[in-house]
């Protein structure tokens, strides 16, 4: 990249002013911008600094996000014969964090006519298109909790809970590192983890072979308990497992691992494309994934049918010249992805698109920022996750919780004692009962329509539907079968008039049997198949 050569570049040719300005130049030459800059503020009123002393200076604030600073270099910088084209692109992006769109815009013009590296042609044109947006109306946007000074990930909910990443500290002799130590770790993993609806972390783990993998996305498929997932194997001495690739393996919900690890076919092996970001549909019929090269990435599109996951295609309705990355299904028909081939705020954009109109949406600040957002999901109706490198965050990317403006003009009813509480006091658990190795339900449903009104009536009240499985079968087979069971009871409490965001889903499989035995007799297996609809008081 010329970016790094022009960095490189800038340690060569210094003309040392001190023993500090000397310091400043070993810490810049170690990538220590944010002592660098200190180090350089400092001494900017008392000494003379050479040319490559302004540019690193200038460099240093640019990176660590003190535009202000940076931007009050600039009539320094332009006398400076000669300087590299990165810092004409280096003031639109300042120009463009801070707001002064007509300056931002000449400098990326001025930038075009001399390089290529960058391509800016949409920078130019967000620059006249951000006045005119209105920001996504929001009551909220939290830096998630469990953030460190490195990186954390969001990912989709499943039916065993979030998925979530967190690069975690290995040194040479293979000891995980702690938090407090992970600034000092040797080498950065990106580990994969579980928060279940307690709010407990599991860690999930991979076999033996794969302990030294960096895992940046896994999908479970709500049918077959496969798990997809793309990782690289950075300390590895085969150079393509280095860069991230498509495996499928076997979910065990009970141990919170994953197991009989293998490549997926069109996982990126056969040829020179790195494959990552793998995501799936809530029905398990749509697979995506992002497709790297070294010219650009795009989203790619399987679909599975007859049991067979059908050759991927290019979502050429979302792909540009650019990059589209980080896909992540919304349900079975949305799904969001980050591009900076469209107009936006400035890096990687978040992005919707619809599978069934077609339709792309382009989410607005404060979702958007600046620096790259991306790994968007929606929480509810009004809330979502995403991640985000912008300036003030707790490391190199953090999660954020956004909380939108309520849809509805209505003020939220809360329960009364007439109506409500003689309900909840008493409220009898319901239990619907399942054939071996089935699913659909025998009967319908019954459930008190008093249930129906109040639920609609008041939108906090919630039900969760808990599904077990006998213990014959495999266990990642049983947790999938549970699953469906609770899905079947879902949809048809949605028929009867439900709101789907009202019902959760809990699926045990044959974890936490409702009747424990070591021989089971056919009316303890019957007993354990079963999904009980508890009312959250």
């Amino acid at each position: 990249m010329k970016r790094i050569l022009v960095v490189l570049s800038l340690v060569c040719f210094s003309t040392l002013n001190g023993q500090s300005l000397n310091e400043a130049e070993k810490l810049f030459n170690v990538f220590e911008y944010q002592r660098a800059y200190a180090i350089y503020h400092q001494l900017k009123a008392d000494k003379t600094f050479s040319s490559e002393d302004i540019k690193r200076y200038a460099y240093s604030s640019y990176t660590i996000g003190e535009f202000e600073t940076c931007y009050s270099l600039f009539p320094e910088l332009t006398a400076i014969k000669d300087i590299e084209p990165f810092f004409t692109y280096m003031k639109g992006e300042v120009c463009l964090n801070l707001k002064k769109y007509d300056e931002a815009k000449q400098a990326y013009s001025a930038y075009q006519a001399m390089d290529d590296e960058y391509n800016v042609t949409y920078k130019i044109e967000s620059c006249d298109l951000i006045s005119t947006w209105e920001n996504q109306e929001t009551l909220e946007l939290i830096n998630s909790t469990g953030n460190n000074s490195k990186a954390d990930f969001c990912g989709v909910k499943t039916p065993f809970g979030q998925i979530e990443y967190h690069e975690e500290g290995v040194d040479s002799s293979g000891i995980e590192m702690t938090t407090d130590l992970v600034d000092y770790s040797e080498l950065l993993l990106l580990r994969p983890f579980l928060k279940d609806r307690e709010g407990n972390l599991h860690r999930i783990v991979l076999e033996e072979a794969f302990k030294y993998a960096s895992v940046n996305s896994m999908a479970i498929h709500p049918s077959t308990g496969n798990v997809f997932l793309s990782l690289s194997e950075p300390v590895s001495n085969v150079l393509e497992k280095t860069s991230p690739h498509i495996y499928k393996g076997t979910w065990n919900a009970t141990e919170f691992s994953i197991s009989a690890i293998s490549p997926w076919e069109f996982g990126g092996f056969n040829d020179t494309s790195s494959c990552a970001h793998v995501t799936l549909s809530e029905n398990g019929e749509l697979l995506a994934f992002s497709k790297m090269t070294d010219e650009q990435s795009d989203i790619y599109l399987s679909k599975f049918s007859n049991n067979i996951w059908n050759n991927p295609t290019s979502l050429e309705q979302v792909n540009t010249n650019l990059n589209e990355m980080y896909p992540l299904f919304q349900g079975d028909s949305v799904l969001s992805f980050a591009t900076d081939g469209r107009p936006g705020y400035g890096n990687l954009d978040i992005h919707t698109y619809n599978l069934s109109n077609h339709k792309i949406t382009h989410l607005k600040a404060p979702v958007n920022s600046s620096k790259d957002d991306f790994n968007f999901v929606y929480e509810s109706a009004d809330s979502a996750l995403f991640v985000s490198n912008r300036f003030g965050g707790k490391g190199d990317d953090d999660r954020y919780e956004i909380i939108f403006s309520r849809t509805k003009t209505e003020p939220v009813v809360v329960p009364d004692s007439t109506d409500y509480f003689d309900f909840v006091d008493n409220w009898v658990d319901q239990k619907i009962y399942f054939d071996f190795d089935k699913y659909n339900l025998k009967n319908d449903v019954k459930i008190i329509d008093k249930l129906i009104a109040l639920m609609k009536k008041y939108p906090a009240i919630t039900i969760q539907l808990e599904a077990h499985a006998d213990k014959r079968g495999e266990v990642a087979y049983n947790d999938v079968l549970s699953l469906k069971r609770a899905e079947s009871v879902r949809a048809e409490l949605v028929q009867m008039g439900i709101p789907q965001q009202q019902i959760l889903i809990e699926a045990k499989g044959e974890k936490d049997p409702i009747v424990d035995c070591v021989k089971c007799s056919d009316e303890i297996y019957a007993a354990n198949r079963v999904v009980i609809i508890t009312l959250k008081k």
